[in-house]
């Protein structure tokens, strides 16, 4: 009775941390990669339609929080180009700039850090918008993140559909994982589980680790396909083993509760500490509720 008792704690206090984290990060701003790493507060309060929508998916809240990103949330100008100047920048104005030069202008105005060249999210977007015309796919999943999410452009789902849908033809996987999860989700589109898989596929056939996570929580929740433990299990493992800090959360919880897998609360502490070791608050809450938990079997 105990043991039941203690597992029954252990999901509701998952999924809760799970959906804590989402309103967090919905809150706090987006994040960046398909690892979730914070993002600062550049893009603010634009995912709680995003949060609500993927409630659906129950215990996978984050989902949508942890892995939809603009490839360009962040502060950090680390990769940002340093010698550009506005002359450099005034000239792709004429549009004769290369994708690779309005790409390096974009990331000039959006991050700053760049020699005489301020700030300015609105000329950012248009030298992506230009490069991306030009075929550039880096610029195609910029420009379909920004619409998704809204922030530095207003929110537009047709036009992010039709920006993702135009990466993701030439094979990138953020955008298939992306995209992927506009049609888990009917997010402009409608809802399609059977094409939302096969993008998910084609993103983890890459080693996408957000898409290899959405398969594994497919397959947890059954949605769009019968409930499979053993295989979420299966596809939790591979988006761990690349970082993914709420796919090891779901391991921990799946090993605390049992589920396709037999009870070992050792193995569940070992997903949890790894998840937190990337300072995913939700993780670090599972450990001690762990801990009580042992506590109270002693």
């Amino acid at each position: 009775e105990a043991t039941c008792g203690t597992r029954g704690r252990a999901r509701s206090g998952v999924r809760g941390s799970l959906e804590r984290a989402a309103a967090e990060r919905g809150l706090r701003g987006w994040t960046r990669g398909d690892r979730g790493v914070p993002a600062t507060s550049t893009w603010r309060c634009h995912s709680n339609t995003m949060i609500r929508a993927s409630a659906t998916m129950v215990g996978v809240a984050a989902l949508l929080a942890l892995a939809v990103v603009p490839a360009f949330a962040s502060e950090d100008t680390t990769n940002a180009p340093t010698e550009k100047t506005a002359e450099d920048c005034d000239l792709q104005a004429s549009k004769t700039g290369t994708p690779e030069e309005q790409v390096a202008c974009a990331r000039c105005l959006f991050y700053g850090g760049c020699q005489g060249i301020r700030r300015d999210h609105d000329r950012a977007m248009d030298y992506y918008n230009r490069a991306a015309l030009q075929e550039d796919v880096e610029s195609m999943v910029v420009l379909g993140q920004a619409y998704l999410v809204g922030g530095a452009v207003q929110r537009d789902l047709s036009r992010a559909t039709l920006w993702l849908t135009r990466a993701s033809d030439y094979g990138n996987a953020e955008a298939q994982m992306k995209l992927g999860m506009m049609y888990s989700e009917g997010l402009g589109v409608d809802e399609d589980m059977e094409k939302a898989l096969e993008l998910f596929r084609k993103a983890a056939a890459q080693g996408n680790s957000g898409a290899l996570f959405n398969i594994g929580a497919t397959y947890k929740h059954g949605k769009g396909v019968e409930v499979d433990y053993e295989r979420a299990i299966t596809f939790f493992k591979r988006a761990a083993r690349r970082g993914h800090e709420a796919a090891n959360l779901e391991l921990g919880s799946m090993y605390e509760e049992g589920l396709g897998t037999e009870v070992s609360l050792a193995a569940a502490e070992k997903h949890y500490k790894a998840a937190a070791e990337h300072g995913f608050k939700p993780a670090k809450d599972a450990l001690k509720r762990l801990a009580l938990a042992k506590e109270g079997e002693l």
